[in-house]
Order: C-alpha cells, then sequence, then structure tokens
C-alpha cells in the first residue's frame, strides 16, 4: 500500500511538472493564447450553447492568424496539396448549387461551404507554422476531463445543464444534450493520445472507457455506438496494426460506395407493430430506405445541394417516421449521394482512402488513436446529424489541429 501511494504520489508530480512547464511555455508564446482557449472550452461550451462552438473556432483561429501575421511578418500559406482538396471541394458543392431545387438558398449555402473549408484550409496551414503547440496537450487533457464531468452531469440528470440555460422541458433538454456529448467522444481520441504521452497507455485506455460509461447515462445513440466502435478499432489497432488499417481503409470506402445500393434493394425496416427495435432506429432506417431508392433514381449527379430539404415525403409508407420533409437524411454519406450523386461518393471515397494511407505512414502507437478517431467520425456522420451543420463542421476542423498539438515534434518556441 505503501508502495502504490509513493507510485502515485510520483505520478501526481509528473503531471504537475508537465502541467507547469507547458503554462510557462505558453504564457511566453503570444500565439497561442487564442489556440489555448480554443482547445480549453472546445469539449464544455457545447453543453451550455449548441452554436457556441461554431463561433469560438473561427474568432480563437483569427486571432492566433493576426498574432502569428504581426509576430513573423509572414501569412503562413498553405500546401499545394490542401488547397487542390479544397478546390475540389469548391467545385464539387458548386455544382451541386446549380443542381439544386432551390438554386437561391443552395447559393447561401455554397458560400457557408467555401468559406467553411477555406477557414479550415488556413488553419492547417496556421498549426503546421506555429512554434509550441505540445505545449497545449496538457490544456487538451484537462478539457476532456472537464467535459467529461459536464456529461455526466448531463446524462444522470437528464440534460439538467441545458434545461436550465435554455427554455426546453426535461425531456426535450435530455435529448438536447446528445450533439456535446457527440463532440466529447470526438474529442476523446486526440486528448487519450495526449495522455499516453504524460501517463501512458493504461491511463488513455481509462479514459476512453470512463467516455464509454458517460455515453451510456445519455440518450444519445450515435455516440454509444461510435465510441464503442472507435474503442473496437484502438484495440485492434494496438495489436494487428496493418490489418487494421486495411479493414478501416477498405470498409470505409466500401460503405461509402455501396451503403445506398445496400439500402435501396434489402429490406432493413421491420414489419409495422415489432418493436424488437427501438422507435429511433426504425424510424431512421425507414427514412434511409426511403432516400435510397430515391437516389437510385437520380444516381449520377444526385438533386443539388440541401435537396433534403425540399424533398416530400407524401410517397413514404411512414409506418415509424413522421413528418412531411427530413430536411436531410441523418446520414452524411446518403447526404453526399442525395445531393452530389454518384460523382460525390468517389470523391468522397478517394478522400478516404487518401487519408488512411497517410496515417498508415505514422508510428503504429499515433496510427490506433488516429484510425479510432476516423472510426468515430465515420459512425457518428452514418448515423446522425446533417453533414453541413456549422457545429459538425467545427467539430471536424479541429480534431486535426488537436491531433497536430500532439503529435507536433518542437518542444517548445523556437528561440
Amino acid at each position: 500500500m505503501a508502495a502504490d501511494k509513493e507510485t502515485m504520489g510520483r505520478g501526481m508530480t509528473g503531471l504537475k511538472q508537465v502541467f507547469t512547464q507547458d503554462l510557462a511555455t505558453i504564457r511566453d508564446t503570444p500565439v497561442l493564447w487564442p489556440l489555448t482557449l480554443l482547445v480549453f472550452v472546445s469539449v464544455s461550451v457545447s453543453f451550455v450553447s449548441l452554436r457556441a462552438l461554431g463561433v469560438v473556432v473561427p474568432v480563437c483561429f483569427l486571432a492566433a492568424l493576426v498574432i502569428l501575421i504581426v509576430q513573423t511578418r509572414r501569412f503562413p500559406k498553405p500546401s499545394v496539396g490542401t488547397v487542390i482538396v479544397w478546390l475540389v471541394f469548391v467545385a464539387l458543392v458548386g455544382l451541386a448549387t446549380m443542381q439544386s431545387m432551390d438554386v437561391d438558398y443552395a447559393s447561401g449555402r455554397f458560400i457557408k461551404l467555401a468559406s467553411v473549408s477555406l477557414l479550415a484550409v488556413l488553419f492547417w496551414a496556421l498549426a503546421v507554422h506555429v512554434s509550441g503547440l505540445p505545449a497545449i496537450r496538457s490544456i487538451l487533457v484537462l478539457s476532456l476531463v472537464i467535459g467529461l464531468g459536464w456529461g455526466f452531469i448531463e446524462g444522470i440528470g437528464n440534460g439538467v445543464i441545458f434545461e436550465f440555460t435554455h427554455d426546453v422541458w426535461p425531456g426535450q433538454a435530455a435529448y438536447a444534450s446528445n450533439r456535446p456529448v457527440v463532440l466529447l467522444v470526438l474529442f476523446l481520441w486526440p486528448a487519450a493520445l495526449a495522455l499516453s504521452g504524460i501517463k501512458g497507455e493504461r491511463a488513455a485506455w481509462l479514459l476512453a472507457l470512463l467516455v464509454l460509461v458517460c455515453t451510456l447515462t445519455t440518450e444519445s445513440q450515435s455516440a454509444q455506438l461510435a465510441t464503442l466502435g472507435a474503442i473496437i478499432v484502438f484495440g485492434l489497432a494496438t495489436q494487428f496494426p496493418r490489418l487494421t488499417l486495411w479493414m478501416v481503409g477498405v470498409g470505409g470506402v466500401a460503405l461509402i460506395l455501396g451503403l445506398p445500393i445496400t439500402l435501396a434493394y434489402f429490406q432493413f425496416t421491420p414489419a409495422e407493430g415489432d418493436f424488437s427495435l427501438p422507435l429511433t432506429v426504425v424510424a431512421r432506417l425507414e427514412l434511409w430506405e426511403f432516400v435510397a431508392g430515391k437516389i437510385m433514381e437520380q444516381p449520377l449527379l444526385g438533386y443539388g445541394l440541401e435537396a433534403g430539404r425540399f424533398l416530400r415525403l407524401d410517397d413514404m409508407t411512414h409506418r415509424y417516421f413522421g413528418g412531411p420533409l427530413m430536411h436531410h437524411p441523418h446520414n452524411a454519406i446518403l447526404q453526399i449521394w442525395f445531393e452530389m450523386g454518384l460523382l460525390g461518393a468517389l470523391v468522397a471515397a478517394l478522400g478516404w482512402a487518401v487519408l488512411v494511407r497517410q496515417i498508415g505512414g505514422m508510428l503504429p502507437h499515433d496510427r490506433a488513436y488516429l484510425l479510432a478517431a476516423l472510426t468515430c467520425v465515420l459512425i457518428v456522420g452514418t448515423v446522425s446529424h446533417g453533414l453541413w451543420q456549422t457545429w459538425w463542421l467545427s467539430a471536424l476542423m479541429v480534431v486535426p489541429f488537436f491531433f497536430a498539438i500532439v503529435l507536433a515534434d518542437d518542444p517548445g518556441p523556437k528561440k
């Protein structure tokens, strides 16, 4: 027992030392100030305001960009590769805008997506040019732990935080808190990687399991499924790194290209009155099968940007899914197919394959966390939420930045 206490004491001393050193680096590096604020509030801010992340991300980024330009007298130029990716994305969204059922509405969405994606490109260029990023790693861990505490309070209290900060009834508050829990799940993996470098692999595993337990106290089935799936991939990647890499790569491509075809030609929705599955699940399955059928009617270029907002569901059987409109299919893959057709799906599949290939060139230890995060993004995107929602786009923007914090090899600011 005395030995255990001594080991724990040394561990706490080590954590305190790392945290103190990181704070000293942040204090002496002004460009890190807004980035540190971004990291610190990202996990928790959505528990108070669902849309806050979409404001915090650009404000903190632009503040860091201004500080960097003032200090270095130069603008962080993005790489040619990221610029090409951005141009392809903008061209694809532009084509979908011209195909839209309401070009005026879609044009507004096009401007938003072009701007947000450009911000993401510049954000990544900033991350590459900023020195001292690893100093924020302990803040990232602290932020995740604080967010985990909020998640438990929200889950056990049935959305008590959201109910307190918004004018909603308790049942609605419990479901509204799903979004911040999803963000907690997404941000887990870069934080766990940071924690593994500070306290070791067991601490990272413990953090992941605590997040899983937290999701089980909530109503967010997407967070539960994503956390469980990511933990499985993480475990496999630590034992079978190359096999898991291929599984994630090939599996992701197959899912992107084959999901609408599978849903359109195979029956997954149970017969009416069969409640062996939760109502939310069968309602989602019915919607997906309907959208998949529509995709097969116009598969090449789809129906245009934000077409889901104008598709009436009059010819749906409505055994489980109610309402005349869907806004979006609650499935990123089906939304890509529905709005951009096979062309959009091919670009998405190619992007997935290239990303997995790049991850394959990293150290096996780091690769496991990245593959877990990628799996988490795919599962959440495939079972819930709209692809173009600002909070979701903001989350996808900062997750790579969080990994950059942990994986950057410079120990501190350059002299």
